[in-house]
């Protein structure tokens, strides 16, 4: 893809899919510095009432909108687009076609993050080649003179260092030109690891418990044993600190101090989050369901094409409670048999509780539910 314009123009215009809940696209100027480098489908900050936002630059025009007050674009963050023509088109098309705002549908369409500005990426830069700085710009050499001659430095350094409030656009330029090299790391936003604390005895604590029991009271141990004995039971386990303390009924103190006697050591480990939709129907496990015929015929065609690997869709048809689910049930169970996997997709994010529960009574922990959105 190549960028709209070769060389600047007096006035150029954007019209730019903003991720928020209006059904319309918002037009900004493009200041001459950045008219050369601006495309379809490459990502502008640009002020969006009291803040500034990220949105993709959908289409162009040269004629000036009729209402007033057009604000510029502050910045361009890519060198290259993100969305291809062909993405942009599907894209309008979607929002038309089921009456959704259009930058709510290119959000959908892009990477996680890559229109939130909690999420912006940190870019560092390299030098590569000087042989090109006659024909730099002053903003360009300013930069280039200001990184450092081997490390490398994050923009959000840079643009308070220089003050430039088009950094990104300065970059992208040098980039192009081979002056720089630009690495792109994804902050994580996401949500972090679960992790909970855990103990466990250390692999020399009957030397050491002997050691303490020769030379003290023990009676005035005896907590501390109880306590000590509990976690050598589980034979070198690790358990949760707090239920521990819990099952045990013997208290914090008492195991940091065994913690100082080096007896025990303390951990952490991550946890893996689930949704909880075990209700009272999970309880009552799996039935011995017997499949009538129909649901056969319809069944021993899936495992005809799962056996042989053949990617072809099927129409199962049925009315509300004739057994549909249990067909997919058993085609599932017959997959994971032939050690593949499956996938199935909810219709309704209301039914996802009792979905789950079924397919749990069937395939147990196997069983993960996954929301198709984005974390904020």
């Amino acid at each position: 893809m190549t960028p709209f314009l070769s060389s600047p123009m007096p006035d150029l215009f954007v019209d730019v899919a903003v991720p928020v809940a209006v059904d319309r696209l918002f037009t900004y100027s493009v200041p001459a510095e950045l008219q050369p480098l601006v495309q379809r489908g490459v990502r502008v900050l640009a002020p969006f009432g009291k803040r500034s936002v990220i949105g993709i630059v959908i289409n162009f025009s040269q004629t000036k909108p009729k209402f007033a007050n057009i604000r510029a674009i502050s910045d361009l963050l890519d060198a290259a687009p993100i969305m291809s023509d062909e993405l942009l088109d599907v894209s309008t098309w979607i929002a038309d076609y089921y009456f959704a705002p259009v930058g709510e549908v290119v959000k959908a369409m892009v990477v996680q993050g890559s229109t939130h500005m909690g999420n912006r990426t940190v870019r560092r830069l390299t030098p590569v080649n000087t042989a090109a700085a006659a024909t730099l710009t002053p903003k360009q050499l300013s930069l280039l003179n200001d990184l450092p001659a081997s490390a490398a430095i994050g923009l959000e350094q840079l643009r308070k260092k220089l003050n430039l409030k088009n950094i990104y656009s300065v970059v992208n330029s040098l980039a192009q030109k081979g002056v720089v090299a630009v690495e792109e790391t994804p902050l994580h936003r996401g949500p972090k690891p679960k992790r909970e604390r855990t103990i466990k005895v250390s692999p020399t604590w009957k030397s050491l418990w002997q050691q303490w029991l020769a030379e003290n009271d023990i009676p005035r141990l005896k907590k501390q044993s109880e306590a000590l004995q509990a976690l050598v039971a589980l034979e070198g386990t690790e358990i949760d600190v707090r239920v521990f303390l819990k099952q045990s009924r013997v208290s914090l103190s008492t195991v940091r101090t065994l913690e100082q006697k080096n007896l025990l050591a303390f951990g952490t480990r991550e946890v893996i989050r689930r949704a909880e939709y075990d209700l009272y129907e999970s309880s009552l496990g799996a039935q011995n369901i017997i499949l009538n015929e129909r649901q056969n015929v319809a069944l021993d065609s899936l495992r005809g094409a799962i056996n042989s690997k053949a990617f072809k869709p099927f129409l199962l048809h049925g009315v509300t409670g004739s057994g549909k689910t249990q067909v997919y049930i058993e085609a599932i169970r017959h997959a994971l048999e032939k050690n593949l996997t499956a996938i199935v997709l909810v219709p309704e994010i209301s039914l996802t509780p009792q979905i789950v529960r079924r397919f749990r009574q069937h395939f147990g922990e196997k069983v993960v539910a996954l929301q198709n959105q984005e974390l904020t």
